[in-house]
């Protein structure tokens, strides 16, 4: 980074924190961006399209250094798009799969941390007190804190069951 400090403007970098929003801000008419793939203006398929019409709004271009391809040149652009899509289906910076399951599982305690007890939520969830109301309105109460009605009926059931075996309608 140091080598190419003198020869840019700017050096923005994910690792460093600088993302695609800084750059377009500080971009003036006829800058060029230049990245080693179009892929690398962002992890989405959305915010490289985002980003590559921010820049292009603002009047500059998009060089790819390994290629020399420019997003002034249609079919260059295309080519740019497209093998920005092939690397992010196959992306090096994507997590390892057990790394990614450890990192899905904390966030996911971390949602469950701030959500009622199960028996908390079946309490309010199966209440005759609570059965004219909607779902939405019944999620609204304090028991039913962080529950959303796909997760309550998944977990808990449908509203309003008896409890205990059906009677035989004999």
């Amino acid at each position: 980074m140091d080598i190419l400090g003198p020869l840019c403007g700017a050096i923005y970098d994910y690792d460093e924190g600088l993302g695609t929003a800084d750059l377009i801000t500080s971009l003036r008419a006829g800058d060029a961006v230049i990245v080693t793939t179009m892929g690398r203006l962002a992890p989405t398929r959305e915010g490289i399209s985002e980003a590559r019409r921010a820049i292009h709004a603002k009047k500059c271009q998009i060089i790819e250094a390994t290629t020399s391809r420019r997003s002034e040149n249609r079919d260059d652009a295309l080519d740019m798009f497209n093998d920005a899509i092939a690397e992010l289906a196959g992306d090096s910076r994507a997590l390892p799969t057990k790394d990614a399951r450890k990192y899905g599982k904390m966030a996911w305690q971390k949602k469950l941390a701030g959500r009622t007890s199960v028996a908390d939520a079946t309490a309010v969830w199966q209440s005759t007190k609570f059965m004219g109301m909607s779902n939405a309105q019944c999620l609204a109460q304090p028991g039913m804190k962080g529950w959303g009605e796909r997760s309550a009926y998944r977990e808990i059931g449908p509203r309003g069951l008896a409890k205990g075996r059906p009677r035989n309608s004999d």
